[in-house]
Formats: structure tokens, C-alpha cells, sequence
């Protein structure tokens, strides 16, 4: 049985700080007539998705932390697009910032599955009672707090249904917080899906992170 490895001492003072700069933050930023970045309110962590995987601040390369930060603080803009090889940390860091803002998470062929069942009237999501239908499920995309999208290009051909379905994610959450994760970098995200995918996803923030695979290190 699999069992959660006990919080590390300085885990809650890491996020109490961000909580704090990230109040002190808003705060401070001037008013001006150009539409401010969009900010994430965050709380105190609560588990919703894969609550079994170890995750805490401390855990996340420094670069990344610092990006996190000045994303959600409105300093850089969304999306976020991180990179790198398997094993660097990208969806605990991502699920780290779930747990304290709120939102979805998603593979990229889950949501190109998550949208045939829609249609079909199959599609059953835990933050719904009953089918979730096609526009509940996009409208839901849309207007969630934080959207992450993992596993982009893990696949080297790629369907028109699945393309379609990440182009509208990307399209839907322009300029909005989402955490866009690959284990590829843009040009080889480019050959994979096109120029259209790859520009959307370098319209915001990129970060390659580089390192062994942790995995194999607690092995």
C-alpha cells in the first residue's frame, strides 16, 4: 500500500510566505489603465488530484518557484509552458499550485477523451452531479481558477480530434492561468501538432528544467 511520506518541517513556513508575498503583492501593484495580468487567489493546500503523490515547495527547482511566483503575483504572463525530461518535477509543481489555488487538471488526451464521452452523455467529472455535457465540460475549462494541462506531445502522431481539443484548451484559458507541462521543448512541439500550438503555448512564460529523474533516485 502506498503511503504519503510525513511533511517536511519547513513545507508550511514555504507556503505561509507565498501566501503572504502574494497578498502583499496585490496590494502593492499600481493601478493603471492597461488590464492588469490575471492573479490566483490561493489558500491553504487541499489535495483534490493524485493526493497520494509527495509534493511540497520545497520540492521545486528554485527557477520554477521563482516563475510560480511571479506568475500568479500578475509580474509574468500565462501560460506557463514547462519542459523538460521525465522525472524533473514539472507535475508535482504543478500539483502543488493546484492544491493551494483550486482548478483542473488534465492530461492532454484525457481532455480529448474527457470530450468524446461528453458528447456520448458518458462523461461523469467529481466537481459535477451527473454527465457533464460538451458545454459544461468547456465552459467549465474556461472559467476554472487554474487550469493545468500535462502531458503535451506525448504522443508522436497526433489525431485531429486531440489537436482540436488542445487548441481550444489553449484558446479558452488565453491569458489566463494555466500550467502547460511536456517533456518536449516548442520546436519539438512544433513538429508535432504546428506553429499555431507552439506560438500559444510560448505566448506566456517558458522554462526548461533540466536534472536527473527523481523517480529513480528514491528508487
Amino acid at each position: 500500500m502506498t503511503t504519503e511520506s510525513q511533511p517536511r518541517p519547513e513545507t508550511g513556513k514555504l507556503w505561509d510566505d507565498l501566501l503572504a508575498e502574494c497578498q502583499r503583492r496585490r496590494e502593492s501593484t499600481p493601478t493603471s489603465a492597461s488590464a492588469p495580468r490575471p492573479t490566483l487567489r490561493l489558500h491553504q493546500p487541499e489535495k483534490h488530484f493524485f493526493p497520494e503523490l509527495d509534493r511540497s515547495p520545497d520540492l521545486i527547482a528554485q527557477p520554477l518557484r521563482t516563475l510560480i511566483r511571479s506568475a500568479i503575483t500578475g509580474s509574468d504572463p500565462w501560460p506557463l509552458f514547462v519542459h523538460g525530461p521525465a522525472g524533473t518535477g514539472k507535475t508535482r509543481a504543478a500539483l502543488c499550485l493546484l492544491d493551494m489555488a483550486g482548478g483542473q487538471y488534465w492530461t492532454a488526451s484525457g481532455i480529448a477523451e474527457a470530450a468524446i464521452l461528453s458528447f456520448k452523455g458518458q462523461l461523469r467529472l467529481p466537481w459535477h452531479t451527473g454527465p457533464t455535457s460538451t458545454a459544461a465540460l468547456w465552459e467549465g475549462i474556461g472559467k476554472s481558477a487554474l487550469i493545468v494541462l500535462d502531458e503535451i506531445g506525448s504522443r508522436e502522431v497526433v489525431k485531429d480530434h486531440a489537436y482540436e481539443c488542445l487548441k481550444r484548451v489553449l484558446d479558452l484559458r488565453e491569458g489566463k492561468p494555466l500550467m502547460a507541462l511536456s517533456n518536449l521543448d516548442l520546436q519539438s512541439v512544433e513538429r508535432i501538432y504546428d506553429d499555431r500550438i507552439a506560438s500559444r503555448l510560448a505566448a506566456g512564460s517558458v522554462l526548461a528544467l533540466d536534472g536527473s529523474d527523481r523517480r529513480l533516485q528514491r528508487s
